[in-house]
């Protein structure tokens, strides 16, 4: 417990000490370029590309493929959360203004709201009500 205390000191001490890259009106030119970024990559994903992978695996005749098939999408709408954040936190290393903090912590939000729970998967999976009780029940899936 110590030890997470103490990296995280040092850390604030570096980001404290961090002389901006970036300042002026650059600042904001940086904000907007992060911005589309991240908006672009978190809407494709969201509402193109992972909508149309359900769709495709919702076809599927096994609860155990779409179970295992289901994880690949999901675990790419994370992964591309996660990659927002961190365009976030590359605009505030380059500029240290605090500009940056508030849309990482919103995509953060985002993260924990997109987390995969069983009820989420029966959702977007559309599952048969047997199918359901056995993803939300923990049953046996042979």
């Amino acid at each position: 417990m110590v030890t997470f205390a103490v990296a995280g000191i040092g850390a604030a001490e570096f980001l404290r000490d961090l002389q901006p890259i970036v300042e002026g009106d650059a600042v904001m030119f940086v904000f907007g370029v992060i911005t589309a970024l991240a908006l672009a990559e978190l809407t494709l994903v969201n509402a193109w590309y992972v909508p149309q992978q359900i769709r495709v695996i919702r076809r599927e005749f096994s609860l155990g493929l779409k179970l295992e098939r289901y994880a690949q999408p999901v675990f790419f709408r994370l992964v591309i959360c996660v990659s927002a954040v961190m365009w976030y936190a590359v605009g505030y290393y380059l500029t240290g203004h605090l500009v940056f903090i508030l849309p990482a912590t919103a995509v953060l939000l985002l993260f924990f709201f997109l987390w995969p729970t069983r009820t989420r998967a029966c959702r977007e999976l559309e599952l048969k009500p047997d199918q359901r009780q056995m993803v939300l029940h923990d049953l046996d899936l042979r």
